[in-house]
């Protein structure tokens, strides 16, 4: 029998999460995967989404050559970024030509849509493109947050000074985030990562964790502001625009974390408590780029296909990359160095189809 004043260990008796997926705040109302085919029209509508984006990374997944392309609603469409490239954001009217209710439009690019070829996108909601000042940090910046998702989208304009620091519009220091001096095409994308610690990733090169303590640092990540470190680091180039991407562990949504490799085909289990729509992994300690996963490419496990932000590689696939998405998070199923190599930490980024309680097998 149950002792008093507990309740048997079963799905059923688990807490409702916050996403809870029958309700309007279930994790796909916020973030979704979508792949589409292209057509190479003047004018291609993808639809299907729960929302509106705000934020939109789509990846041409046929063809070597052709980059990410990153977009967001504070920049405004048209404007894209590239992750595996330092280059600076170009206008082109042939790439996203608008956000939907339900999607977005792409023209003819063929980053975005050539005739038959497929297309992997990411897409999340922030605050609807609506933005406000914040003022919490030596730098105004230019906010749009979805507090409760732990998401926002953060424009600035860079002063050289060190240790400068930006409101990010969260209520809890971010676990993740990504920054880019956009109007160079000379200075990379910083990466913040909690879980390991003082100093950077760069998103578009496979480059080892760089400890320096003149970039990020975990106790300069606060609540309300994340500091830049020094001016050395070239994430505050002086009246250069800016956008970041922060982003903070919320249950049932998301998780940031690490894991050691075990180097086998039984590989690492790493908890997420959530059925996984979306797995982003770099190696800490080694030059591998970085690795992107998702539910929609592989509808069933195992999952095998990936794409490499840091990189325009075509997407690649086989028994090298295999890893299960299960329930609660994912197991790794093959030896790979850039996922899973014996004793080695790797950082993951993750993002909820269900959360535990309501996931289902795959």
């Amino acid at each position: 029998d149950v002792p008093a004043g507990f309740l048997a260990l079963c799905s059923g008796n688990l807490t409702t999460p916050a996403a809870d997926p029958a309700s309007e705040e279930g994790p796909s109302n916020y973030f979704t995967n979508k792949i589409y085919t292209g057509d190479g029209a003047s004018t291609l509508t993808i639809s299907g989404l729960e929302f509106q984006p705000d934020f939109t990374w789509i990846k041409n997944r046929d063809e070597d050559g052709d980059s990410h392309c990153l977009f967001d609603s504070t920049r405004g469409v048209t404007k894209v970024l590239h992750s595996d490239t330092a280059a600076n954001e170009a206008t082109d009217a042939d790439t996203l030509k608008s956000w939907t209710s339900d999607g977005y439009t792409v023209g003819a690019d063929v980053k975005v849509n050539t005739n038959t070829e497929k297309y992997a996108s990411w897409n999340w909601k922030a605050n609807g493109g609506t933005t406000s000042s914040n003022s919490n940090g030596t730098i105004t910046s230019t906010v749009q947050a979805d507090d409760n998702r732990g998401f926002s989208i953060v424009k600035f304009t860079g002063d050289g000074n060190d240790n400068a620091t930006v409101g990010h519009g969260l209520s809890s220091a971010p676990d993740m985030i990504i920054v880019k001096p956009y109007e160079s095409d000379t200075l990379s994308w910083h990466v913040f990562h909690r879980s390991a610690g003082t100093g950077e990733f760069i998103l578009n090169t496979g480059a080892v964790f760089d400890t320096r303590s003149t970039s990020f640092t975990t106790g300069g990540t606060t609540a309300t502001t994340f500091t830049l470190g020094s001016s050395a680091s070239n994430m505050n180039d002086s009246g250069n625009d800016t956008i970041s991407y922060c982003f903070a562990n919320k249950e049932g949504f998301s998780r940031f974390g690490i894991y050691e490799g075990n180097g086998s085909t039984n590989g690492t289990y790493v908890n997420c408590g959530f059925r996984p729509a979306f797995v982003l992994v770099k190696a800490t300690t080694q030059t591998e780029s970085w690795q992107l996963f998702d539910s929609a490419r592989d509808t069933y496990n195992v999952v095998e296909k990936s794409l490499q932000p840091d990189n325009d590689y075509a997407e690649g696939s086989g028994s090298t990359r295999y890893v299960d998405f299960l329930s609660n998070g994912f197991k790794w199923r093959a030896t790979w160095e850039a996922t899973n190599r014996s004793g080695y930490p790797y950082i993951f980024a993750a993002f909820a189809k269900n959360p535990f309680k309501y996931a289902t097998a795959r």
